[in-house]
Formats: C-alpha cells, structure tokens, sequence
C-alpha cells in the first residue's frame, strides 16, 4: 500500500516503515471437546423436518466421514436431543397402552366385556378426531411430542367418563327392561343432558392452560388442546356411536358357548364380576345407604369437618413445611452449564487459566465418583471462551436413569470445588433441566451510589440463608478505565483532553486506515504501536503525543491519568438507573426460593429500602415472573369457573345448584396434596394446573349427582331420601369413572425417568384429587344439598322435619 512519493520520485510503502501483520485480529482463545482442541457445529432439523430422520442421517455421515480422516483427528456427537424424544416417546407410549390396559381391566371387572370393549373403543377413536384437527389446521402448530403425548395420557382415564355414564345408564336400562334398542335409548337419554353438559364443564376446566404467557405458553396450550379436542370428539363418540353398538351387540349366554375352554374361560371372568358386583351391591345397601343417612343426620358436622380436613391440608401441609410450594419445578437434567466471568481488564491467558481450573475440578470428580461406584459422572465436556472476561463449559453428565450420584449433589459438589478463583468476578452453575429455582429483585433509585450500597446489601443478606448460591448483579465487576486529564502545558499547546484520547486509542487499539476485499471477504488494515510498546500501562507514560503545531511531546509531559472503576453494562427503567440482583437455591437447600422470596420481601427488604428513601423496588426477575404466572392462572380460573356455573346452570335450571356442585371443587385439593406428600413432591406450577383440570372432573360426577336429586325431588321423595337414592343410583358410575381416571394416569406418576418428572406433578393431583374427589361427590354433595333445602326452609319459616315426613309419607302412598 503506497503512502507518499519522494522527492526523488520513489514510493514510500507501509512495509518500508513499518511490520505488517496479514492475520487474524489479535484474540486468543480455547474450543475444547473432552480437553482436546476441538471445532463445534450445531446441527438443527427445520420445522418441517423429522428429527428424528435427520438424526439417523447425521449418525451415518459421521461413521462414513470417520474412516477418511487422518490419523489424530476424530469426528464425535454430543448432546443429542433425540436420544431425549426417543426417550420420551417410548414412555409415553408405554404409559398411554399400561392405561389403557388398566382401564379395560376396571371396565371389565364392573360391566360386562363387550360393554367394556364397547366403551374402550371410543378412546381410539377420540385420539384419531383429535389427530386429525392437529393435522388438518397447521395454525395449531401442534406435532406428536412430549407435552401432546401426555395431554392424551391425561386425557385418556377422562374421555371414558362419558362413555362409562352413557354405557352404565343403557345396561341399567337393559337389565330392568331386557335387552332392546329402545331400552338402550331410555338409558342413555337418561343421562345424556348432565352427561354433556359435564364434558362441557371439563373442556372448560382445561382454559387455563391457553390463557397463560412466558416461556410455558406453547407446551401449556398444545397440552390443554390436545385434551379440548378428545373431549369434543368423545361428545359426538359417547352420544351417537356408543348407544349404536350397545343396541346392536349380541348378549350371549355363556352356556350357549360351544367350546369347553373357551366356556371355562368366560364362566371364570363371569364368576369374578358377579362378585365383584354382589360386593358392590352390599356394599351400597349394608354400608353405603346406612352410612349416609346417618351422615345426612348430622349433615352440617359432616360439612363442617370436610371444611376442616381441607383446611388441615392446604393451610397445614403447607404452613408445616410437609408439603413444599415452588412456581417452577426445578427439574434435574443431563447436563450443566457453567460460565465463568472475570473481573473487567483480565487477560485472555487469565480467562484460560480459569477456565481450566474448572474443567480439571470436574475430571477429578469424575474419576472419584467412577472409583467409587464403577461409573462416573460425565460423558462429554465442551470448553470454549469468547472474549477476554468470559469463558464457558457445558458437561454432558451421564444419562439420570444410570446417574451414580444425585445430580444436584454433583453440582454443589463441583461448585465447592472450585471455590473462589484470582481475578473471578463469578462462576455458575446451571441445571440443565427445565424450570429453575431462583429469586431475583429489580432495584431503581437516581444516586449510583446509593443503589449501589442498596444492593449490597440485599447480596449480603441473601447470602446468610442456607444453600443461596451465585448470588449477581448488574453493577458488580465494573471494567477498569484510564481517565486522561491535561495538564496546563498541554493546553497551552493547543491540545484537548479528546484529540489527546484519540491518540492513545489509536496507539494502543490501532486506527482503521483502509479497508479492501480479498476473494469477497472484507479484509480491514489497522495502524497501531508494536505489541511489545503496548504490553503495559508505562508504555503509555512514554508515549510520543503530537501537538497541533506538528511537534511530538512525551505524555507525561502534557497529560496525567488516573485508573477508575466504571461499569461494563448501564440499565435504565423509564430513564432512570436500575440494577438487577439475582440468586439460585439449591435443590438440596431446606428452603424454598418462595420461602427466600418471602421473607426478603417481609423481613429484609423494607428495612433495607427504608434507610434509603432514594432507591425503590420496581417488579422484575423470576419472582415477578412467578407472580405474573400466578396472576394469570389465578385470572385463567376465574374465567374457568365463571364458564363451569354458567354451563352447570342451563341442565340443573338453577342459580343455587350449581353452586352445591361447585363446592366440591376445592376438595378435591385434599386428595392432590396427600399425593404430593406421599411421592414427596413439591407442589408447582404444574401441580396447580392438574388441581384445575381436576375441578371439571369433579364436577362432571357432583353434576349427575345433583341431577339425580333433583329428579327424585320431582317424583315427590324427600330431600334425604332422593338424596340417598341418588347416591345408591350413582355409586357404580362415579365409583368406575374414578377408577378409570386415576388408573389410566398411574403408570405416569410411577416413572422415574428424566423426561417424566415435568408432567408427573399434574398427574399426581389429578390421579390422586379424584381418587378423594369420589367421597366428596357421594359424602359432601348430598350433605350440603340437604343443608341448603333445610337453610332456605329456615329463611322461609318452613318446619323442615314436618314437611319431610310429609313428603315421605306422600311418596310411599304413591
């Protein structure tokens, strides 16, 4: 590159004066697979594509590319994400055929079989409806993975509750009339009104889950789709297909069966559901119909210790610390993700050397734990750095099912390990599972100072609670600067404290000078000092600085400067400074990060802030996501219920029944938390969630129960002995309808695998909420129906004892 020309017409080029480079820009760095310098790519299949097809594909490449490498270079995989769908889709489907399983056998124990075929074959129907509605509207965005898997197991005990109420109705018919297609459609006319209306409420009990937003909204929505359409498709399966082939089915008597085996088999299935049934009958008139009336007696103690038992649970269980409470389920993964950040004006070496410390921490981890139960605790590590201040490593641990030591443990393990490093502003750990257990707090206040002494503060009482780790903030680790202030005789020389600035930048970062492009790519040509007049802050001492008049000066001279701390990053909320404070809690801490969050907000932060009226508290960080997820399932419910009465009221015609039948609704709580304490699980978000799926089921049994009172009411019976009847009437089909649920969603809440504990929370308190949602339903409903007739009869100054030994005795005459 030419500079100028002589007098005596020669060119003065760059290389005559000075030594070029033709590199790279100056920057070290470390890409590290398993400690062996390494080049990553990442490989991702389109949306349209088939992951699990291009995987296989990948895997082919890498065996053929393998052979024609030379020696010392390999090609490898790690971090498979489909190894993680494979995983998940064999144990959802192997949970989905176990339920079924289940379900047909509790079916089959209670009804007849052809009638538990019959009943069982609108599940594969409704799956294919709802296939198909994912297929056919692309706007669903909806494919068969993980979350749309589960949301047909959740589905699969409900969908039946239909068919089962339609199908126990039509035998009931067909035993007391014979077996006919009009008895068939008197049975299931019978029930067909609340039936419907029932479904209906449990599509809307599944609102919530389309209503929320963050980083769950997708997976929420697909799931509580996926539910939504089987539960169409089993209205038009239980109502129309269903009572066809229920009139259409041949009843053989097993005597008429002409093979003897065949006939040994069906008489011993018979013998088992006849005493079965004979059990159940027993049951319901020696212990059932006694026991409720006795109930009914004593109906407002009855309903006042349900009360109890709920508050007992909920208050008591949480209050008590038997039941632990987090938004989001901090869930173990394969992995862990460690950053390491040094403090501003580190070294590339520095950052290196840091970094390495940590990858040798795991590796003697690794071999301990392998020493120790023949296996250790990693499979691959990645190692890689991007600038000078931030180094990161991401360790792919050994799958959990062959895991030979608690992930977390691991972790908190390694942390201790490597302690704290020379010149480290921070080193994090990071679970590689969904969810997360942190708390976070958003400070604003106009003094920089002040936020500053603020935050510290709250660091250093965060750090006093047990298992609060990588505790950060947003003005911790500012960046070294050199301030240049001018001395007199430099302004007498004509030069500025910028034009003196720019001088120094240029020297020691370089100047742009030129740009050109070599083969299309844009080459840039920088002039700055030789490393070795740039190593250090005294070369800047000697540095020649021209004048405006064309003289040189030496910076010392004409200038001083001063190193200051500043700050790599500045944060503004409505123009005015704000700093972010954030921690993790261990999965092995005995506290919660809802307990550390609380008691920061009652115990430490007000005192804090009180001290320093400059400086405010603004929502942000995990906890006001948490509170903004609790806002909107709380406003997501509301609009659930609201849908739930207004939809209950159209079959009961009624403002006042349907809020006997909504009372169950926070019973069924009862039975989610005793699941949770009994697995040992904390209740989450996901838990909630199952809790409100819970409440159309629980309503779709109180509805029939009601129904059915108040269908004996109409035949003149009185309150305690429709109820009873009803009770008696209703306890085969909430007892079936029960069982099918909670049995079609045990084998979930029974996997231990990685890819289950995100959905077991919701299967939990659904599978165990309806396992005691079946005693609110037969126990509590008929207790407060009779309890509100009475507390309306008191209002209007009827003698309730009087008129119901009126309506008894007019009922027998009748």
């Amino acid at each position: 590159i030419p500079l100028m020309t002589l007098a005596d017409g020669t060119t003065l080029l760059v290389g005559d004066i000075a030594a070029i480079d033709d590199g790279f820009a100056e920057y070290q760095f470390i890409s590290r697979f398993d400690g062996k310098d390494s080049v990553n790519m990442r490989i991702q299949a389109s949306l349209e594509s088939d992951d699990l097809l291009i995987a296989d594909e990948v895997y082919a490449y890498l065996d053929k590319k393998q052979s024609e490498l030379p020696h010392g270079i390999s090609v490898d995989a790690w971090g498979d994400g489909t190894y993680y769908l494979k995983g998940r889709l064999e144990m959802m489907q192997k949970n989905m055929i176990a339920g079924i399983i289940l379900v047909f056998i509790v079916l089959a124990l209670f009804l007849r079989f052809k009638l538990a075929f019959w009943v069982m074959v609108g599940i594969p129907l409704c799956f294919l409806g709802a296939f198909a509605l994912m297929y056919m509207y692309p706007a669903f965005a909806m494919t068969i993975n993980m979350i749309t898997l589960f949301g047909f197991i959740l589905v699969l005990g409900i969908v039946v509750d239909d068919a089962i109420i339609i199908a126990e109705s039509a035998w009931s018919s067909i035993e007391k009339h014979g077996h006919s297609v009009d008895s068939v459609i008197k049975g299931a006319r019978k029930v067909a009104l609340p039936a419907t209306f029932g479904v209906l409420t449990t599509m809307a009990a599944f609102y919530p889950t389309l209503a929320i937003s963050g980083p769950w909204t997708n997976a929420m929505a697909s799931m509580g789709l996926v539910v939504i359409f089987c539960l169409f498709f089993s209205l038009i399966e239980s109502k129309i297909i269903l009572p066809a082939h229920l009139a259409h089915m041949k009843l053989n008597k097993v005597e008429d069966t002409k093979n003897p085996f065949l006939r040994k088999i069906k008489q011993f299935f018979r013998s088992i559901r006849l005493a079965i049934s004979g059990t159940l009958k027993r049951f319901i008139n020696n212990v059932y119909a006694p026991g409720l009336k006795k109930l009914l007696n004593y109906r407002g103690l009855t309903v006042l210790s349900f009360i109890c038992l709920l508050l007992i649970t909920t208050v008591g269980f949480i209050s008590g610390g038997l039941v632990k409470t987090t938004m989001m389920p901090n869930i173990p993964g394969d992995g862990v993700f460690v950053e390491v950040k040094m403090a501003e004006g580190s070294t590339a070496e520095q950052t290196i050397k840091s970094i390495t410390i940590v990858e040798q921490k795991l590796n003697e981890i690794h071999e301990e734990v392998k020493a120790e139960y023949g296996t250790g605790v990693k499979q691959h590590s990645v190692t890689w750095s991007n600038n000078n201040t931030g180094a990161y490593m991401w360790t792919e641990l050994v799958k959990s099912e062959n895991m030979p030591i608690n992930q977390y443990k691991f972790t908190d393990m390694w942390r201790d390990r490597v302690g704290q490093l020379p010149s480290v502003q921070e080193v994090s750990f990071g679970n590689g599972g969904p969810g997360g257990g942190g708390v976070g707090y958003r400070l604003i206040g106009s003094d920089i100072d002040e936020l500053q002494v603020v935050s510290e503060k709250i660091k250093a009482k965060l750090s006093e609670y047990d298992g609060v780790y990588d505790i950060s903030d947003g003005l911790s680790g500012g960046k070294e600067e050199i301030v240049v202030d001018l001395k007199p005789h430099g302004r007498n020389l004509g030069l500025t404290v910028q034009g003196l600035s720019t001088q120094v930048r240029n020297a020691f970062y370089g100047a742009e000078a030129q740009r050109f492009l070599r083969d299309t790519e844009e080459v840039k040509v920088f002039v700055r000092y030789p490393l070795e007049d740039r190593r250090s802050i005294g070369n800047l001492e000697q540095m020649p600085v021209r004048t405006p008049g064309g003289e040189y000066v030496t910076f010392s001279d004409v200038a001083t400067y001063k190193v200051s701390e500043g700050y790599s990053r500045i944060s503004r909320i409505d123009g005015v400074r704000a700093n972010r404070i954030s921690a993790d809690v261990s999965q092995q801490a005995s506290i919660t990060p809802g307990e550390v969050h609380t008691d920061m907000m009652m115990n430490v932060i007000p005192d804090i802030l009180q001290e320093h009226p400059s400086v405010k508290m603004v929502p942000g960080g995990p906890s006001e996501d948490e509170q903004t997820l609790q806002s909107e399932m709380a406003l997501g419910g509301l609009i659930a219920l609201m849908m739930i009465y207004g939809l209950m009221a159209i079959p009961l015609k009624s403002y006042v029944k349907p809020a006997v039948v909504m009372s169950a609704i926070p019973f069924g709580i009862i039975g989610a938390m005793f699941g949770h304490l009994l697995l040992g699980l904390d209740l989450s978000m996901f838990s909630l969630f199952g809790i409100i799926a819970l409440s159309g089921v629980v309503v779709n049994d109180s509805l029939l129960m009601v129904d059915f009172i108040g269908r004996a009411r109409e035949d003149g019976m009185s309150r305690i002995d429709a109820a009873i009847n009803a009770g008696t009437q209703r306890f085969r089909a909430i007892i079936l309808t029960s069982l099918t649920t909670f049995f079609g969603l045990l084998p979930i809440t029974m996997e231990t695998s990685l890819q289950a504990q995100l959905v077991i929370p919701m299967a939990v308190s659904l599978g165990f909420g309806i396992v005691f949602a079946t005693l609110i339903t037969l126990v509590w409903v008929p207790c407060l129906y009779v309890l509100m007739g009475n507390t309306r009869d008191w209002f209007m100054k009827r003698d309730s004892k009087s008129l119901e030994a009126k309506q008894r005795e007019a009922y027998e005459n009748n």
